[in-house]
């Protein structure tokens, strides 16, 4: 049994099929057994060129596939960097309220005891009566 390749396109898809010629039994070339003969061809093309185009697209998918889990894990980095940042950001901020809440509270009371010393040294320096 012989056969050529044919590429055919059925609506937006090429579907590459095996035209089959039987030598064993009494039938023309014109009588060939034809797989797909109810698909329309558009042009014929030898099995070499069907296998080197198979070869070739397989190779790019498996490209883009690599590229892909490649891509895939350097998100997972990504997201789980920023992850780990907006954790900080929230210590940072949780930090910066506590140190900003102390200072206040510092100079709140650093104000009173001003405000004491000066009330202590008004009274003292005031002649007695």
């Amino acid at each position: 049994v012989g056969g050529t390749f044919r590429r055919t396109r059925v609506g937006r898809e090429c579907v590459v099929g095996l035209v089959v010629e039987c030598e064993h039994c009494y039938t023309t070339r014109m009588e060939a057994v034809d797989l797909y003969g109810d698909l329309v061809v558009e042009s014929e093309e030898p099995y070499s060129e069907v296998l080197a185009r198979a070869t070739t697209a397989e190779k790019r998918c498996q490209e883009l596939e690599a590229k892909q889990r490649e891509l895939e894990a350097k998100l997972q980095q990504l997201e789980q960097k920023n992850t780990d940042l907006q954790t900080k950001n929230v210590a940072l901020k949780r930090n910066i309220s506590c140190l900003y809440k102390t200072a206040k509270e510092e100079i709140d009371r650093k104000n009173a005891e001003i405000a004491q010393l000066r009330s202590n040294t008004s009274s003292n320096s005031k002649p007695p009566h």
